[in-house]
């Protein structure tokens, strides 16, 4: 579909749209080598982190509504235009809009209404796990919200279906104790890399547990490790590496007592996977053809076809018959049978036993060198067939040959292609050379084998295999390489026949007395949860693990209840929270230590995290008087200032912020509110309250 009908398109279902103006930057933004109207895209260009990608397809083949197909290109391509949308959620788009199309049928788009997307949620519901649901339900919620906008469809679709937290500080010390792995079977695993009886299969992914168990890596961040990814500062090993998800990339600080097992276990993996790496950079520099990427392209497949057939027509050892000789087959050798046979005074059996060929080998071969003498063309096709010796031989240029040459199906995909061969195939069987295309440097630049591992959000190359930690030599072929992908280290964890490594190692999980189980991410999770316990403070958490919003750590913290109230508490003994229940702690303490410890144990049996702070009324028995807004005490109330069940950590720069947020959000409110509003002293106890939290703290009210 051109510029030209696209805009015709858009202005037929949807007049009006500003979408028309945006057509050819639209357009721009399809992935290489594919085009509009075809229904299968190669995204491969759009992955971050393509590992050994060469092609990744889009299929919007599976929307058979055909409005439905046309709009779902267009919204993948808006999203790529405004830049947020790379290749995980076009295929979630793609996903999403299936279950919508099952239900509207043939329905012109400009008659979906809001019970199409009712009825897509309610088949989610029944189609797809909780958290699938949840996430595709999202997804047609933000597709009606674009019709809505870019369309102007009377559209106001919002997903009903809640994602229940069943781990971290929103979940239940049920959930919480079954997602975090046990200290004894991360012991155990890293212990087993030094048994003798485990193979080297093992033994090398081992290796990288102890590197993710010593860093906390997403799994993608694991296998793209650079090679030289250690670093000693100031004393302190650190781990480079690549974050996704856009995450500051600062190196991974390595907590001391696992410092040297990381070291080794680099150290191990960087000479195991030297070879490879050099395979990789020999690869690299010859700069092979991507037939992938060329089989998606008409104009590219011809080219290249083309250029293969010159390169082919023109190698002497590809001739199929000359002047001064014939060529067998099996033997793989040029005979000079015309000559040979005057030497032999014509005598033909004597011929053939001295070659040791058959009597019909040596009839074939007289008559292919009698006719490269004599200028006549070998007959290429009988009775309207391509003859089966010319099929079989080896020297032919045929589809056997594009196929093995290109990896591809490339000939049978376009009639082009095929017409080209056969006109090459002509030129063969004359002796001559099938002429070389013109030569465009476009083609040539555009069409290389990439050996990128990881790109940045501007599609630049930042690391390259030869560059990569983790490579392996291509099975069965020592003279080509693999990188180690997310895909082969979760085969590790459980290989197809050959069980779990658990089950291979033996490692048993304590709480159940069964054979141990947990993903790559899992790690992660323990990982968080001993910093929680270690006391770091949510930013330096935030940090380590490479996340931009301190709020993405309540998911991972597997800390129970009982342990976080026990922090709590030694953080009211030590003096590091403000509020009433930390200076009731203080008086009692000075008069009675048990008394005051009772009141402790009593008044923190339940801690809810808010973003200002900790809250230890327990919600479930008695609900908030407040309506969770903690410093709306005072005035009229019994009791001044902020409530009596907040504690606010000095120590946590979120909560401190919060706090602030809050007071200059009052500050500005009271600025335009009429004092005669009831509204006015409500605005006016959060102003008072939160300057006295901020002043008990000592932090200070920040910029007014």
């Amino acid at each position: 579909m051109s510029a030209v009908d696209l805009r015709a398109w858009i202005a037929e279902h949807s007049p009006g749209s500003a979408l028309i103006d945006l057509v050819d930057q639209l357009l721009k933004a399809l992935p290489i080598a594919s085009e509009f109207q075809r229904d299968r895209w190669n995204i491969v260009g759009w992955k971050m982190r393509p590992g050994n990608g060469r092609a990744l397809y889009l299929y919007f083949d599976k929307i058979s509504n055909s409005d439905l197909r046309v709009v779902s290109k267009i919204w993948v391509l808006h999203g790529r235009h405004a830049g947020n949308v790379a290749h995980g959620a076009a295929f979630g788009r793609v996903d999403a809009l299936t279950f919508l199309d099952r239900v509207v049928g043939n329905k012109p788009l400009r008659k979906l209404n809001n019970a199409d997307f009712l009825k897509a949620e309610k088949l989610l519901r029944t189609k797809r796990s909780e958290a699938g649901a949840y996430g595709l339900s999202k997804t047609l919620g933000a597709f009606s919200a674009w019709l809505n906008l870019r369309t102007g469809l009377r559209l106001s679709y919002v997903s009903r279906i809640k994602k229940r937290n069943r781990h971290g500080r929103g979940a239940n010390d049920i959930g919480r104790r079954e997602k975090l792995i046990p200290d004894q079977v991360i012991r155990d695993l890293i212990g087993a890399n030094k048994r003798d009886d485990i193979s080297q299969y093992d033994r090398f992914f081992l290796q990288i547990l102890v590197l993710d168990v010593g860093a906390g890596f997403r799994v993608g961040e694991l296998a793209h490790l650079p090679a030289e990814c250690l670093l000693e500062e100031n004393g302190a090993l650190q781990i480079l590496y690549l974050p996704e998800k856009r995450g500051k990339p600062v190196p991974k600080v390595v907590p001391p007592s696992l410092a040297p097992a990381v070291r080794q276990a680099v150290e191990n993996l960087q000479l195991w996977t030297a070879d490879a790496r050099a395979t990789a950079e020999a690869w690299r520099r010859k700069r092979p053809l991507d037939w992938r990427a060329i089989s998606d392209n008409e104009e590219a497949a011809c080219y290249f076809v083309g250029k293969f057939a010159h390169e082919w027509t023109a190698d002497p050892n590809n001739q199929l018959a000359t002047a001064s000789g014939a060529y067998h087959r099996y033997k793989r050798k040029y005979f000079d049978v015309v000559g040979m046979l005057q030497e032999c005074d014509g005598n033909l059996s004597e011929l053939a036993r001295r070659l040791d060929v058959t009597w019909m080998a040596l009839q074939r071969m007289l008559r292919e060198q009698q006719s490269a003498m004599d200028g006549r063309p070998i007959a290429l096709m009988a009775n309207g067939q391509l003859m089966a010796r010319f099929v079989g031989d080896r020297r032919a240029i045929n589809e056997k040959r594009i196929k093995l040459h290109t990896g591809t199906t490339v000939y049978r995909r376009y009639a082009s292609v095929r017409s080209i061969v056969k006109e090459a195939q002509s030129f063969q069987m004359r002796g001559e050379t099938f002429p070389q295309p013109t030569h465009s440097a476009e083609m040539e630049a555009a069409y290389r084998r990439s050996f990128t591992l990881v790109r940045d959000v501007n599609g630049k190359s930042i690391l390259e295999a030869h560059e990569a930690l983790l490579l392996k030599h291509r099975p069965g072929k020592e003279d080509d390489f693999l990188a180690i992908t997310a895909n082969d280290l979760a085969k590790w964890l459980y290989k197809k026949g050959q069980g779990s490594v658990f089950e291979r190692l033996g490692i048993i999980d304590p709480r159940t007395n069964a054979i141990a189980k947990f993903t790559w991410h899992d790690v992660r999770h323990w990982l968080d949860t001993q910093f929680e316990r270690g006391g770091l403070t949510q930013q330096q958490i935030a940090l380590i693990f490479g996340r931009k919003d301190v709020r993405q750590n309540s998911v991972y913290d597997q800390t129970s209840s009982r342990e976080r109230a026990s922090r709590l508490q030694d953080a009211v003994r030590n003096g590091q929270l403000v509020g009433l229940i930390s200076d009731t702690y203080s008086r009692l303490a000075d008069i009675s230590r048990d008394e005051a410890e009772q009141y402790l144990e009593a008044a923190m049996r339940m801690v809810n995290i808010m973003p200002h702070g900790l809250c230890t009324l327990n919600w479930a028995m008695s609900p908030c008087p407040h309506f969770l807004s903690c410093f709306t005490c005072g005035g009229d109330q019994k009791d001044e200032g902020p409530c009596e069940h907040l504690l606010v950590d000095g120590n946590d720069r979120s909560q401190v912020e919060e706090v602030r947020r809050l007071r200059r959000e009052a500050q500005t409110a009271l600025g335009v509110v009429p004092r005669e509003s009831p509204m006015f002293d409500h605005y006016l106890r959060v102003f008072t309250n939160t300057s006295l939290k901020l002043e008990r703290l000592g932090v200070g009210v920040g910029n007014d």
